[in-house]
């Protein structure tokens, strides 16, 4: 693990691997498309979009944020590639409506159901559920919040064969929301990682 001990200055010990490491990472990003549901849209009204459910993350979130166990690992960069895949036309429960989603294929082609974050010592690849909830009482112009549970699965360089979970938020307001010279829904959000994750042994 000596590419840990370079990337990662930890203060009073050093992170063996195999232990149990705090996770975090956020920054901002944008679904391009924000397709939320499933279904078609004229003739249920909680579809955002072009009803095939799909919102998609190709590189647009970054941040500079990410820590193990409180550390900067490098200078924090990451970098996310995916897509979510809603899978009702929307529930509605009073004035809110929640869209359940899971992990889709990965928009770099590879045809992968995974989440890729992309940092400085590796790749970290997960799978995940979780649902966007849609209020649009709160804020300005409403809100779109989603909660999810992400399971590490693997990863590349100093992730490779790790485990773990992370829970993550992502919020838009929906004030930001607008449509680029494609038709496509733009929804910019906030992201926050808050987990844990175990380094393989060598």
């Amino acid at each position: 693990m000596t590419g840990l001990m370079v990337l990662l200055a930890c203060s009073n010990e050093s992170v063996q691997a195999g232990d149990w490491l705090s996770f975090h990472t956020g920054g901002e990003g944008v679904f391009v498309p924000a397709n939320l549901g499933v279904g078609d849209p004229a003739e249920h009204p909680t579809i955002i979009g072009d009803g095939d459910g799909l919102a998609t993350y190709d590189g647009t979130p970054t941040g500079n944020e990410f820590r193990l166990d409180g550390e900067l690992v490098g200078d924090g960069w990451d970098r996310h590639f995916g897509a979510a895949q809603s899978r009702t036309a929307g529930i509605a429960r009073g004035d809110l409506v929640f869209y359940p989603y899971r992990t889709a294929a990965n928009p770099d082609g590879s045809g992968q159901k995974i989440h890729i974050m992309e940092t400085r010592a590796g790749e970290v690849w997960f799978k995940y559920t979780g649902v966007f909830t849609l209020d649009p009482n709160d804020g300005e112009a409403g809100t779109l919040i989603s909660r999810s549970g992400f399971r590490i699965v693997s990863g590349t360089g100093l992730f490779e064969d790790a485990r773990g979970w992370v829970f993550v938020r992502t919020e838009t307001s929906l004030a930001d929301v607008f449509p680029d010279s494609d038709g496509n829904l733009n929804a910019p959000f906030r992201y926050d990682f808050d987990g844990f994750i175990k380094l393989a042994d060598d």
